[in-house]
């Protein structure tokens, strides 16, 4: 993760830093408009905390020309005036902390964002059914398959069931890594281990069939992830 730091008060950035430094955390610091620029410039960070009142330029103005270069990093305003807030959150700043207890929020703040970014990386699907609220991991699904008029995943977690069709669920799975290898099953494309015949071996052991029009389908589109992530 990168974080910027734009804050002319070197002691106040450096306490920033210290206070989020963690394994894969990096650092812009700069104290100066044009010195930001530069940063951001030579990568885009994920995260910008800001001093809205910088020396030469408003943090505002700031926020407003980086953002129309990067519209979804996230930016967190620092400042010692609450009046500012509201037109922070026009610029669809993600928090708007004051100097005085920055402290107790930021690392919360931190905490926040990257549970956002981890979902963002990894998808979950989610079974909304009466009381029951259920998040399944993506990457930990090996398949779906048709039960009744359910639809049963096979989980790194056990079995899970919706009603739902698998045509309505393969709309809500990411595309690229799902397909159907028969009418009734929808595979994972990276728990499939192997390929032999009319069957696919998924990484549970299991093993699913696959019909005959689908056979020409399933071999290219397996080969084809193979060949960019094996």
């Amino acid at each position: 993760m990168l974080i910027q730091i734009v804050e002319d008060d070197f002691a106040l950035s450096n306490g920033i830093r210290l206070a989020l430094s963690q394994p894969g955390t990096e650092f812009f610091q700069d104290r100066e408009v044009q010195e930001a620029q530069n940063s951001f410039q030579k990568q885009v960070p994920d995260l910008i905390i800001l001093d809205i009142n910088l020396p030469d330029m408003s943090g505002m103005e700031l926020a407003q020309k980086l953002r129309e270069k990067a519209p979804y990093c996230y930016i967190i305003f620092l400042t010692a005036y609450p009046q500012f807030a509201i037109e922070g959150y026009d610029l669809r700043a993600y928090q708007y902390l004051l100097k005085d207890d920055w402290e107790k929020k930021l690392t919360a703040t931190l905490k926040k964002i990257q549970a956002e970014m981890a979902e963002c990386t990894n998808p979950s699907y989610r079974i909304i059914a009466g009381a029951r609220y259920e998040k399944i991991p993506v990457k930990d699904i090996y398949y779906i398959c048709k039960d009744g008029k359910n639809a049963l995943f096979h989980t790194k977690n056990g079995l899970s069931s919706v009603r739902k069709s698998l045509s309505e669920i393969f709309e809500e799975l990411p595309e690229e890594q799902f397909m159907y290898v028969d009418r009734g099953y929808i595979a994972n494309i990276q728990q499939i281990m192997k390929l032999k015949n009319r069957d696919v071996y998924m990484a549970n052991g299991e093993v699913i069939p696959v019909s005959g029009p689908q056979l020409e389908t399933v071999r290219k589109k397996l080969m084809e992830y193979w060949r960019k992530n094996v």
